[in-house]
């Protein structure tokens, strides 16, 4: 699983394609990038990923009334106007990369532990049903798209294999609970498509939208925009995990971030080498304030969170954002944003009373007993169960990151211009 929490504190040439061929001007400007990082030259390696062929094989006998009603839902045309600046559809496709802060439902189709595919999740979407989202109702991302105009929420990848009749035009939400940078990071909880996979899904989808975009694919898919929400598994369900991960054993705090950011890299490239060109890019929260790991480890002395595991996050966060300054310089063609979170002010101001504990009552994996009813007052929490958090506070999170991804979506007109 993975967590938002409060207080957590620019490449190219016009010759690349949606197949992910390197042209000889991306070749340059890659080999200086990764001459930077200290990289080794070229795409990444990825494992196999949970391919569309075996995914559907596997759908049907997995396929639960929720699932049904997941992919009811995302083909269904909820209208989504009402937090819309200007009512008009600002990007023409929204792809979203990351963990269970983003998933829509993804692993509803997968064997897991990390999966909210019941009640009380779900509680306060749209029309009550239950989707398998982390959270009692929209995740941030909703909240984005939301803002930025669409008229239905993106769709699941899952849902899109499941249905190949809902329109990938839009864009696909890939993010999977318990997904990491590193592909090993969760795999206590089951399966999982990790950022690896992730991108790999991704081909899936260029696939078919060059069937129907044919020469204008890769122009499509510039104009899109793309948000990768992900990093937080890698030290919860993984470097801090303990038994059956090796991480912390091998490297101190400072090196697992260095080893991190320069794997992550390699994997955003990868997405800029598939067309992508406006990227919003998600610092890490405080992950240690969640009522997960305060019930773990222990308050620090003098501090009301655990300060081992922010202070390693900070770590990731304090790379981060150079690399984004990096990835800037040297893809002149595309645009990266670092979004920070840190500054949304959840305070009893804004309505947050209870800022320390679940609005559901957990089991011993942190997650929302199954069929037991919710607090009332959910707008007053931060935190739904021991990881993830309220509807309340993703509308305020979706809030802080539409307006800092506000200069990607003019992006493209400036470099015409």
């Amino acid at each position: 699983m993975a967590n938002r929490v409060p207080n957590r504190k620019r490449i190219g040439s016009s010759c690349s394609s949606a197949a992910a061929r390197v042209c000889p001007v991306q070749k340059e400007l890659f080999s200086k990038f990764d001459a930077r990082r200290g990289l080794k030259n070229g795409s990444v390696s990825a494992p196999k990923s949970i391919l569309p062929g075996p995914y559907r094989a596997e759908l049907e006998p997995r396929l639960s009334l929720t699932s049904q009603a997941q992919v009811r839902v995302e083909r269904s045309r909820i209208n989504l106007r009402s937090n819309c600046v200007t009512c008009t559809q600002q990007v023409p496709c929204y792809f979203i990369f990351g963990d269970s802060i983003s998933d829509n439902g993804n692993n509803n189709w997968l064997l897991s532990t990390a999966k909210a595919d019941y009640y009380p999740y779900g509680i306060d979407f749209p029309g009550g049903v239950v989707t398998g989202r982390f959270s009692n109702g929209r995740n941030i991302e909703d909240s984005v798209a939301e803002y930025l105009g669409f008229e239905e929420y993106i769709p699941s990848f899952g849902a899109t294999v499941a249905s190949p009749q809902i329109d990938v035009s839009r864009g696909v939400n890939y993010a999977s609970g318990g997904a990491g940078i590193r592909s090993e990071t969760g795999y206590r909880l089951g399966e999982r498509i990790s950022l690896d996979e992730q991108l790999i899904n991704h081909q899936f989808i260029i696939s078919r939208l060059a069937r129907l975009k044919g020469n204008e694919t890769k122009d499509y898919l510039s104009k899109c925009l793309y948000t990768l929400d992900i990093g937080s598994n890698d030290y919860i369900n993984n470097y801090f995990a303990g038994e059956g991960y090796f991480t912390s054993l091998v490297y101190p705090p400072e090196e697992y971030a260095t080893a991190l950011i320069t794997e992550y890299a390699q994997q955003i490239k990868t997405l800029y080498n598939s067309g992508a060109r406006k990227f919003a890019i998600f610092a890490l929260g405080s992950l240690g304030c969640t009522p997960a790991e305060i019930l773990l480890y222990g308050r620090s002395n003098g501090s009301i969170c655990v300060d081992k595991v922010n202070i390693a996050a900070q770590l990731f966060n304090d790379q981060l954002e150079p690399l984004i300054e990096e990835l800037n310089e040297y893809f002149t063609d595309a645009k990266f944003v670092y979004v920070d979170l840190s500054g949304v002010s959840l305070s009893e101001a804004e309505g947050f009373t209870v800022t320390d504990r679940s609005c559901c009552d957990v089991g011993s994996d942190g997650m929302c007993i199954k069929d037991v009813a919710p607090c009332l007052n959910r707008s007053e929490y931060i935190f739904y169960d021991n990881f993830h958090t309220t509807e309340a506070v993703n509308k305020l999170y979706g809030a802080s990151a539409y307006t800092q991804v506000l200069e990607l979506l003019t992006f493209n007109n400036l470099l015409e211009l």
